[in-house]
Order: structure tokens, then sequence, then C-alpha cells
């Protein structure tokens, strides 16, 4: 009998940056588990549907059946000419080959074929069920995850990246009875850790991404999440006449953070525009993962789109809040502007003496010298003028010890 298997492991929240590739590793671990035990084939792995939210990894397989089919394992053995002594006593080959079948020299075969005659052993095996199966391809997949860095809680022993508080393993209706990493299965997950306070029981593995959304708040599917974040954010843009640039890491990262995304979009002053834009934007994705917003030019327009986990019932409040922590990032951003051009570049090279370049080659200062003497030499084999060439090679580290620079690196 087949019917759709169900995985899923409940965590604490995972890291968002590395929940792709932890779900696509997962997803290939246990289809390959599966594929060696020969419960699927291969048609079922490409039908195969994986789910990854901050608090979940959980993969879904159609068709799995619930044994292995039968088996005729056959052997060949050494053949019957240096298997017995002439006066007719096994020799230690014919010894040694039914030792390893786990039977006596007298129960096996005998097979003829053109090259001779063979020692043979052959035996009906019957398949194991799933339920002896799957502990062992659970973790394995777990262990051949890529993880940089395994933690333990608790009084246990076992490992994984974040501490492991539920499991699912179903076969259709049924639970399937098995312990990994220190959790006992069962039928109950849960949802959306503020819009759901209550546990989740999963009827049918064919159910569970129905279940999750409608009862639990929670959209499974990394890929839904974030083509609904895809869409929210372009129709917030287009609503202030912008639109968003593509940046796949950081929207990975943010469908990494949320469970239900609902976006929003908050404005900041227009008089923070005169700062570089490029820190602005590294302000707001970098520290506060906000989508910002460019014209039809490429020039950032003074909104920024943030995607929350919680659907608010009152979503200004929330605007306010997001708008009052960025316009502390950006008035630093400002201020180290504002500071560093109160200063001039020449005034900043002595300083470059205080940051080391190389043990063996001195400060980037020293380096500096090196550039103004080559710079000088090649300008008067190009006929350029000496003085304008030394001066900017002088000139070109002078940043790396401003304000900016250190904090916009």
């Amino acid at each position: 009998m087949s019917d759709t298997l169900l995985i899923e492991l409940g965590t604490q929240e995972l890291p968002p940056k590395t929940l792709k590739t932890l779900i696509a590793a997962f997803s290939k671990e246990i289809s390959n588990g599966l594929l060696e035990a020969q419960l699927i084939n291969v048609d079922q792995v490409k039908a195969t549907a994986s789910f990854a939210t901050p608090r979940r990894l959980a993969i879904s397989i159609p068709d799995v059946i619930k044994a292995q089919p039968d088996q005729i394992i056959e052997r060949r053995g050494p053949a019957v000419q240096a298997a017995f002594k002439e006066d007719g006593e096994a020799t230690p080959a014919a010894q040694g080959f039914a030792k390893s079948c786990g039977v006596s020299v007298t129960d096996l075969q005998r097979l003829k074929t053109d090259k001779g005659e063979w020692l043979n052993y052959t035996v009906n095996q019957s398949g194991k069920g799933i339920e002896e199966l799957i502990p062992e391809i659970i973790n394995q997949a777990l262990k051949r995850l890529p993880i940089a860095k395994r933690m333990r809680w608790g009084a246990g022993t076992a490992e994984f990246v974040r501490p492991v508080h539920w499991l699912i393993v179903m076969h259709g209706a049924d639970v399937i009875d098995t312990t990994v990493l220190n959790i006992k299965s069962s039928n109950k997950s849960k949802g959306h850790r503020f819009h759901c306070s209550t546990e989740l029981s999963i009827t049918n593995a064919n159910d569970y991404k129905k279940i999750l959304e409608n009862q639990g708040h929670v959209i499974a599917s990394f890929k839904d999440r974030q083509d609904m974040i895809k869409q929210q954010i372009t129709e917030l843009a287009e609503q202030v006449g912008g639109e968003i640039e593509d940046d796949p890491a950081l929207l990975d990262e943010v469908t990494g953070l949320v469970e239900y995304p609902t976006a929003v979009i908050g404005k900041f002053d227009k008089a923070f525009l005169e700062v570089p834009q490029e820190c602005l934007i590294s302000s707001m994705r970098d520290h506060q993962k906000y989508f910002h917003i460019v014209d039809g030019s490429g020039k950032l327009l003074p909104n920024f789109i943030t995607v929350s986990n919680i659907d608010s019932k009152d979503p200004q409040r929330l605007i306010q809040g997001n708008e009052r922590v960025l316009r502390a990032r950006l008035a630093d951003a400002k201020f180290f502007w504002q500071t560093d051009q109160k200063v001039s570049l020449e005034s900043r090279v002595e300083k470059l003496d205080s940051v080391l370049f190389h043990i063996k080659l001195g400060s980037i200062l020293d380096k500096t010298k090196r550039i103004q003497s080559l710079a000088k030499k090649i300008s008067g084999q190009i006929g350029a003028d000496a003085n304008v060439s030394e001066r900017a090679a002088m000139l070109a580290k002078a940043n790396l010890v401003s304000d900016m620079v250190g904090e916009f690196d």
C-alpha cells in the first residue's frame, strides 16, 4: 500500500540566511535515502514538496510504499573445483563463503554455467517495513546537512543547528512511531508563534500544507512565501511611483525570517538623501532587512518596505515604529558624512601610518609612498603631469581612515 510520507522537524528559529540551503539539502538526502531503500522511484522524487519556515523543515513525498518489495538474493561463491578437496571435504574457500552467507556448506546450491560449476546461495529476502527503515534514513539525512556549527540543548546529547521541539513522521493518516534527536514522533505540529496558540493535529499527511495555512496561520512553502513577498513589495513600490531593485540574497533572508509575510511601506526625511544613496541602502538592507525603492533612473526614493511576521491590527503603529528605528540609523550615516566633509583628504594621509598593510611591508602610508613613487615614474613615460599623478597617488588611500568607510566598509 502506498501513501504520502510527511516528515516535519519543528525547531527554534533557524538561521534565515541558510534556510533555503538547509531545506534543499534535507529534501535531497531524504529522497536519496528512500530511493536507496526502494520505497520510491525517480518520478516520485520529482513530485516531492518541501517546506521551510523559521520554525520548521518539512518534506512531503507522494506514493511512498509501506514496505520494500521482497527480493531474491543470489550470491555466487568459489568454483566447485576449488571448493572441495579430492576426498570431498570442503576447502577454506567454501567454508568462508558459507559462513558469509550465514549457512553451512551443505546448504549451498550448485550453479552450472558455460564456464564451469560454482557454489551458489539463493534466498528469498522479505522487504523491510517503512517503520524500520525511516529512522535511519532521517538520521543519516540530518548528519549530512551542511551545518557549519551544531549545538546541543538541555541535558541530551543530540546536536542540530537549533534545538528541536517536535517531530512529525506520518504515512498517510498513520503516525510512524520513531525517535529522532531525542524527540518522539507524533502528528502534532505548531502554527504561527503569535497567531496560533494551540497545537495543530495533522489528520493526514496530504492535508499538511492546508492545515498549517488555514488553522496555523503559516505559509509553509518557502517558494509560496517568497512569491507573496515579491508581489506585496512590488505593489507597494508602485504606489509611490517606484520599483524594487533585484536583491535575491535579501529576498531569501527575509523569506527565512517570516511565516506569514505582511509587507508595509514607510518613509524617511528627504534631507537624508544628501548622503550617498549606497550608504542609505546599506543601512536599510544590512541592518534592518528593509527593501529600498528607486525611481526609473535608479535614484533612491525616501521610502522603504519592511516585511512583518504578524498581521497587525494597527499597521500604522508598526510603520511608525520602523520609521523611528530607521531614522536613528540614517541620522548616524548623515553625521558621519557631514563630519568627514569637515576634514580634507590630505589631512588624513598621516593617519594611514597607524594602519598596518603587511608585517614585512609596513603601513598603508608606506604603501602610499611607494605608489607615489611609481606614479611619478610612470607619468614621465606616458607624458602625464607628474605633480598631478603624484598627488592623486597620495590621496588614493586617505579615505580608508574616514568615518564613512569605517561605518560602511
